[in-house]
C-alpha cells in the first residue's frame, strides 16, 4: 500500500474516475478510523523534564539556585508559574528557562 509520503502530489485525485470516488472515500474513512484507534492504544511517551510541571525545590535544583530565590522570582512575576488549586504552585522548566533567558 502506498502512503502519503510516497505520493509526490495530488494530481491523481483529479484524474480519478468519478465512479471510484465513493469507494476511495469509504476506504479512506476506514483507514482513518483504524489509524485513530491505533494511535489511541499506542503507549504514551513520558513527558520530558522540560515539558513537565515541577515544584519549586525541583526547579531550584535544575537552575542551581536556592528555593527561596525561585519563590521570590515567582512572587514578583519574573518567572511563569501555574497554580494547582489554592495551595500548590508548579513551574514548566522550559518556560522558566525561556523567561530567564529573555531577561538576561
Amino acid at each position: 500500500m502506498r502512503v502519503a509520503a510516497d505520493i509526490p502530489n495530488t494530481d491523481w485525485a483529479n484524474n480519478l474516475p468519478v465512479e471510484l470516488v465513493p469507494k476511495v472515500l469509504s476506504q479512506l474513512a476506514a483507514l482513518q478510523a483504524a489509524l485513530a484507534a491505533r494511535l489511541a492504544m499506542a503507549p504514551r511517551q513520558p513527558a520530558a523534564l522540560d515539558d513537565a510541571l515541577v515544584d519549586a525545590p525541583t526547579l531550584a535544583k535544575r537552575l542551581g539556585v536556592p528555593e527561596s530565590h525561585v519563590r521570590t522570582l515567582q512572587r514578583t512575576g519574573a518567572i511563569p508559574h501555574v497554580r494547582v488549586g489554592v495551595k500548590y504552585v508548579r513551574f514548566c522548566v522550559a518556560e522558566v528557562e525561556a523567561a530567564l533567558a529573555a531577561k538576561s
